[in-house]
């Protein structure tokens, strides 16, 4: 294996820094209708994505130990809308923000859990959770579901310390947006997925907001 010179290192070096920083801009409000393209984005099954006015998905869920399975990723190597949802979700820690998306869910066995993963740039760790609180029946429509993004909002499951230095550090330079399903009775399973309206805003009443966990709206889209 070539030894790489100091000068390639420290090059190297640099442009991941660079890289790295530019991921830390802040985040603006952004709505994705996946009208021109699947956008950048991937999942960790099944058929390729395609999309017509909606993002779809048809995939057999894994039986896999993990606990949830990846139904959507947006990672900034893929530069999923043009990079909108990569960046720091904490410029303004008084206005948090909402991660929201509209889903169809076709053939599923059981009602369907969602989970939000916030993954920290570059790589797939470190990261924390957003839980959905309960199930939903998500029926032959689409339902809005959304969730709030805060680093003391309950239902914010940290995969590392629980302490405000590892949650902010992951908040702060968001490389990876995963949207799960956890429902290990639907595993095995032949699911279909449609998502549009992918967005990113501030949260309604922010203040109010920090006491709710994963927020569930069930509005159902026009």
């Amino acid at each position: 294996m070539p030894i790489m010179s100091a000068r390639a290192v420290g090059a190297g070096l640099c442009t991941f820094l660079m890289a790295s920083a530019a991921l830390a801009g802040p985040v603006v409000p952004f709505t994705e209708t996946f009208d021109n393209g699947v956008a950048g984005y991937t999942s960790s099954f099944g058929t390729p994505l395609t999309f017509n006015g909606v993002l779809l998905f048809r995939g057999t869920i894994p039986t896999g130990g993990f606990g949830a399975s990846t139904v959507l990723a947006a990672n900034f190597a893929n530069n999923p809308s043009g990079g909108a949802f990569i960046g720091n979700y904490l410029t303004n820690p008084n206005a948090p923000l909402t991660f929201s998306f509209d889903v169809r869910v076709i053939a599923a066995p059981v009602p369907l859990t969602f989970s939000l993963r916030v993954v920290q740039a570059p790589g797939n760790f470190p990261a924390v959770v957003l839980t959905q609180p309960g199930t939903l029946d998500l029926g032959n429509g689409f339902t809005r579901v959304s969730f709030l993004i805060s680093p003391t909002a309950p239902g914010l499951v940290p995969e590392g310390p629980p302490s405000p230095a590892f949650i902010n550090g992951v908040l702060s330079n968001v490389g990876s947006i995963q949207i799960l399903v956890n429902d290990s009775a639907a595993n095995g399973t032949l699911v279909g997925f449609n998502f549009d309206n992918i967005s990113i805003v501030p949260a309604p009443g922010a203040a109010g907001l920090l006491g709710l966990a994963g927020l569930l709206a069930a509005r159902r889209r026009r």
